[in-house]
Parts: C-alpha cells; structure tokens; sequence
C-alpha cells in the first residue's frame, strides 16, 4: 500500500501507505457483496500526474495476479464535462505481491467538482463524486517573540481542514570559533499543531524554541558549542476536503483500511478524497531568531 499535536498515521500516511505495500499473503474468504471495487487516492490541484490503488471485489481474498485488472477508470470534470481515462498499470510492490495503480496526467482544478468511475467490461461499476479543496491563502496571524519562547502561528485562509503538518527549518551551521563558511542544512520535522480560530479557520502553531534540541540532534550538533542560524521555516500542511472526516473520531490505520469503515465510494469500498500539500514560508525578525535559540550571523 503506497500526506492537540497532529498525530503520524493521518489519513495521508493511510492512503499514501497504500501505493508501497501488496496486500495480505493468507488467501482468506470475503463477506458477499454486490459491491465491485475497493479504489483508495485522492485528487491533487497542485500536480499532473494522478494516481489510485484499485483492487476488484472478489468472493475470495488472494494475492493480485500479475494480468491487467480489465477495467476502465475515468475521471471527469463535472462542470466542463472534460473526461481523462487512466490507465492500469501493474505495480510490483517491495513485499513481492502484485497490485494495480490506475494513473493518468491530468490537471485538477481547485473547488471544482469531479466524477471517479470504475467499470468493468461487463457494466459493473464504482464511483465517487469529490469536490477539490479551494486555494488558499495563508497569513502570519501571530509571534510570540519570549527569551526561549518563541512560537507562531499561521492562519490558512479558505482550506477546509488541514492533516500532515510538516515544518521544514531552513539553518546554517559551523562550529563555534570556526571562521568558515556555514553549511547549509534543512530538517524536516512532523511537528506543532492545528488549532481552530472562532470564524472556523485552521490555524498552526509552530514553537522553534520547542524544535531547537531535535535539529540540533538531527544535525550532530551541540547546543554551547556549535553554531546554527535560522533562515527561513517552511510550513507544509496537508490541505484536504471536508470528505476527509474520520467517522470513528481518529486516524488508526489498522482501523479506517477495514472495510466500509471510512469509505465514500458509491457501490464499492474504499476512499477516494482531494487534497494537496501547502506551503509558506517565515522569515522571523532577527530578535525572535536569537529569543528561539539561533544564532545570528
């Protein structure tokens, strides 16, 4: 199977999990449905190329065999009408099972509505209608500028929720005493938080103070000896469409990838959702680079 502190396994990790791995070794009976394809992905506005994990509903559960699934994929642009069909293609995963990946170069628009079908040659079919989430525009709401208690926030205008934060910290480092040049490093972290403004906004929060000793680690640093400046912070969430709700109130993998648990598709099993990853990027005044624990150049 192959994006309050945000948990690891969000829904991102679950659905991008499902492109890495095949599926399960024991051949094993299925509960009897009329239901046809279990699809997992989502739409991204931010690339061209589109990809979704398919598997065919059989009566018995066994590893993919490595033929084409033969079925046809399509999504359309509900508004213009435009249609893109995907193509199947056969995937060998690390676990040494099969699986199949149906991909396609598309663009997606932001808020725009589009229509995943799934059929097969005999009529059979899966489908889900998912809406893109729109552009945003984030802003720099707040710095709390403290000796050794610097924090941030940044307000994502128009997203409808946000999963996945990842900062990326952007430094310079050398030696204390060293008149070289500084190195420079990034170190991404899954870090800070998402909080909810009164007007219903998502909003981050963001401590560099709190993340000093981990970069510090993850650069075989040592605070009082070396020397490490801070240029910039990337921060990167995930920004999904409201579909992206966990009916059990969590993002447990080993529970939302269990049948009809989390699932959106229309006569079939799975989740097919719409997202992107955000950016924007923070240049703290010098005084708050020094108040966090940097050093200034």
């Amino acid at each position: 199977m192959q994006a309050h502190t945000l948990i690891l396994s969000t829904l991102v990790a679950i659905l991008v999990s499902l492109f890495l791995v095949g599926c399960e070794e024991n051949v094993s009976p299925v509960v009897p449905t009329e239901r046809v394809f279990t699809m997992w992905g989502f739409l991204d506005p931010t690339v061209t190329g589109q990809k979704a994990r398919v598997f065919r509903i059989e009566p018995v559960l066994e590893p993919t065999r490595p033929e084409p699934l033969g079925a046809t994929m399509a999504v359309t642009d509900v508004a213009s009408g435009q249609m893109t069909v995907w193509r199947d293609s056969l995937i060998l995963f690390p676990d040494g099972f099969y699986g199949h990946v149906y991909q396609a170069s598309q663009e997606i628009g932001f808020d725009r509505e589009y229509l995943v079908e799934l059929e097969t040659p005999e009529g059979l079919a899966s489908s889900v209608l998912v809406r893109t989430p729109p552009e945003t525009s984030p802003e720099l709401s707040e710095i709390q500028n403290v000796r050794f208690n610097v924090k941030f926030r940044v307000r994502w205008n128009r997203a409808p929720q946000l999963l996945d934060l990842k900062v990326r910290y952007h430094v310079g480092f050398r030696s204390r005493g060293s008149s070289g040049a500084f190195t420079s490093g990034v170190v991404t972290l899954q870090t800070g938080a998402v909080e909810t403004a009164s007007d219903g906004t998502p909003v981050t929060l963001i401590e560099p103070t709190a993340d000093l000793g981990t970069i510090l680690q993850m650069l075989n640093l040592q605070a009082g000896r070396d020397e490490m400046t801070l240029d910039s912070i990337t921060v990167a969430p995930f920004v999904a469409s409201d579909e992206w709700r966990s009916p059990t109130g969590s993002f447990d993998a080993e529970v939302l990838v269990q049948p009809g648990t989390l699932s959106n598709v229309e006569n079939g099993f799975g989740f097919f959702g719409a997202g992107f990853e955000d950016a924007f990027v923070v240049h703290l005044p010098d005084d708050a680079v020094e108040n966090a624990g940097f050093t200034i150049r």
